[in-house]
């Protein structure tokens, strides 16, 4: 008797993958299974030569977006998408990343704010870590910003891009296009 395994497929926006999307579309489609994504590329952490990165234009993300919806329309319920925060990622919310030598951190992109869990101090950890990114988090434009809800922005990814405190100008350009919002 064949045992059924669930599958979960996700992919990602740089250019190879981007190149052949329709084909594997079909593929996925044509299997019955559902394709995620992820619309951010990082740069390695501490790389300064973000020319360099291979992903895509905000443009071409948006393509990449859109293609993929079309096929696969999303499947999130709106009250997941409901914030307590002013984050707009699950990072010590709903989630966390804890490193091979048991260190807590937000996710896999930062590794501050961090703490070893002590056995028995899940939760205390997970609770004091999430309290020091609430008052790390902040981004002034970014609270205010009539395309937030199209912005892939948080902690993590402006600090990635180049200053933890302010709007990176890839990230704004993405959440611009996503939203439909003009270039002011």
């Amino acid at each position: 008797m064949a045992g059924k395994v669930a599958l979960a497929l996700r992919t990602i926006p740089i250019p190879p993958i981007s190149q052949k999307l329709d084909a594997i579309l079909a593929y996925v489609k044509s299997k019955g299974l559902y394709l995620g994504y992820q619309l951010y590329v990082a740069p390695k952490r501490g790389c300064q030569a973000m020319e360099k990165l291979d992903r895509l234009s905000p443009s071409d993300l948006l393509r990449f977006e859109e293609a993929i919806l079309k096929v696969f329309p999303r499947r999130v319920s709106s009250e997941f998408l409901i914030e307590g925060t002013n984050r707009t990622c699950a990072a010590l919310q709903s989630a966390c990343f804890i490193t091979w030598e048991g260190v807590m951190q937000p996710c896999a992109l930062i590794d501050t704010p961090a703490k070893k869990v002590a056995k028995g101090q899940y939760l205390t950890t997970f609770r004091e870590l999430s309290d020091q990114l609430e008052n790390l988090s902040t981004c002034v434009t970014c609270a205010t910003c009539e395309s937030r809800e199209g912005c892939l922005q948080c902690y993590a990814r402006r600090s990635l891009e180049g200053d933890r405190s302010a709007c990176p100008a890839y990230l704004h350009a993405i959440a611009r296009l996503r939203t439909n919002k003009p270039d002011a």
